[in-house]
């Protein structure tokens, strides 16, 4: 009998351990940029474990008409990709937390381009 005490203690430290990594992993309302080796520069959801990963994903793309930048969202890229990219921490320079009132997010939230954004800031600081 003590056996099987010890394995059941042992399966619930096991169980609440790594519950508590995966809340630990889960930021679902926190938004984050990762920059990557290759200089691509990643804006989303992170989750840390049990891999990095991120839902949600845009990145930064010149528009070669007007040399503008704005933000793509990852899933309407020409390939048609889910919306989660497993990255390499090898590859990975730098993750930071986006501040809530970041422009990124706002643009993200409002479902428009940081080039549409920047174009109607400039039009209203010249009037």
């Amino acid at each position: 009998m003590p056996k099987i005490n010890i394995i059941l203690i042992l399966s619930v430290i096991i169980l609440l351990i790594s519950a508590y990594f995966f809340y630990l992993s889960r930021t679902i309302d926190s938004y984050y940029a990762v920059y990557l080796k290759t200089g691509d520069l990643y804006f989303g959801h992170l989750a840390t474990f049990p891999s990095l990963t991120m839902t949600d994903v845009y990145y930064i793309q010149k528009n070669e008409t007007d040399n503008t930048l704005g933000l793509q969202k990852f899933t309407d890229s020409v390939f048609a990709p889910e919306n989660q990219i497993t990255l390499s921490r090898d590859n990975v320079v730098w993750t930071t937390k986006l501040k809530e009132d970041s422009r990124i997010i706002k643009a993200i939230e409002q479902g428009i381009t940081t080039t549409n954004q920047t174009q109607t800031e400039n039009n209203n600081q010249s009037k």
